[in-house]
């Protein structure tokens, strides 16, 4: 008895094991986040971006099979009044979880609408990540989203 006990216990562990950092992360990220903060800082300072102002915003990651599709579906969707848009798009990890890619038409074989960011923190209930781009000086944007 206690050898099959054992022998379940290591093959689960062989299964958790098998799971790439990047499907863990696209796992836990399935369902509708809300964006609670955007914060944007040019060189460091913070810019008091009030561009979210009476403005509600989520994000629906949608599980998938890395394995199998190179992007996961997803949406996002704004609310401002009663205007309201859903945009469509296409995520996956890279970097062992560490790197969230957004391709923001749906569109997997187009770039240049695509961002790299950094993930800084996926739990279950909350999600940082954030991204810079370098024009006039570095602005680096950070989002946190909290699970629905």
């Amino acid at each position: 008895m206690t050898y099959k006990i054992l022998f379940s216990a290591a093959c689960s562990l062989l299964l958790l094991g098998a799971c790439s950092k990047e499907q863990l992360s696209v796992d836990k990220l399935d369902g509708s986040w809300s964006l609670t903060t955007k914060k944007v800082y040019l060189d460091d300072v913070d810019q008091q971006d009030s561009s979210l102002a009476g403005m509600s915003v989520t994000y629906r990651f949608e599980s998938c099979d890395l394995k199998a599709v190179d992007y996961c579906n997803g949406n996002i969707h704004s609310a401002h009044g009663t205007s309201h848009s859903d945009s469509p798009m296409m995520y996956n990890f890279g970097d062992d979880g560490k790197t969230l890619v957004i391709d923001y038409d749906g569109d997997a074989a187009t770039s240049n609408d695509r961002i790299n960011t950094k993930v800084t923190k996926l739990t279950k209930t909350e999600f940082v990540f954030e991204y810079e781009v370098t024009i006039v000086g570095t602005q680096r944007t950070v989002f946190t989203l909290e699970k629905q």
